[in-house]
């Protein structure tokens, strides 16, 4: 009874963290990010390609920069920002690449080494979001081939009883943030 309450617990205190984290860092990354690129054409408003590799959107939710590291076949990680857009909570349960199935899991300390730990599904409050980074939650499986940068995948995402199509890149194997992190879309 207590293991299952203390890990609620860590994933109420991750997910709060993580959104604190992203709130005070967005506006202030945003601010460099787009200074650096004062002045070019069109960088404030990517073109419709670009939001259709890095933004999926319903009624409900919103997914930017999906990306995972380039590795050998084996355990991988994604990582996005799911952003509920809706006015109710909504639950974030898993995604999918045909058959394989990539769980919530949060990383906690288990004989002094890090490890990923599946968790279930997460609340999202309306007008929230969720950041699956490294270090942090993310969505884990098992994939049959190696990845390399710039490579991609399609996952369907399980939100509530809502299925979402997201676009996922490749970043380099010691990638902390997707490539495009920053930008409005």
């Amino acid at each position: 009874m207590i293991k299952p309450l203390l890990m609620s617990a860590l994933v109420a205190f991750c997910v709060g963290l993580l959104e604190a984290k992203h709130d005070a860092h967005a506006s202030q990354n945003e601010q460099k990010h787009h200074g650096d690129h004062k002045g070019e054409k069109g960088h404030d408003d990517h073109d419709d390609h670009d939001d259709e590799k890095h933004l999926s959107e319903s009624e409900h939710v919103r997914v930017l920069h999906a990306w995972t590291r380039a590795g050998g076949a084996g355990a991988i990680r994604i990582f996005m920002e799911i952003e509920n857009i809706s006015d109710d909570i909504i639950m974030i349960k898993s995604a999918n690449i045909g058959d394989t199935i990539f769980a919530l899991a949060g990383l906690q300390m288990k004989d002094g080494e890090p490890v990923y730990t599946p968790i279930g599904q997460v609340p999202v409050q309306p007008g929230r979001e969720l950041v699956l980074a490294p270090n942090g939650l993310v969505f884990q499986g098992n994939w049959d081939e190696d990845l390399h940068v710039g490579d991609e995948l399609d996952i369907t995402l399980a939100v509530g009883d809502m299925l979402l199509d997201v676009h996922v890149v490749v970043e380099a194997k010691d990638a902390n943030q997707h490539g495009h992190a920053g930008h409005n879309h």
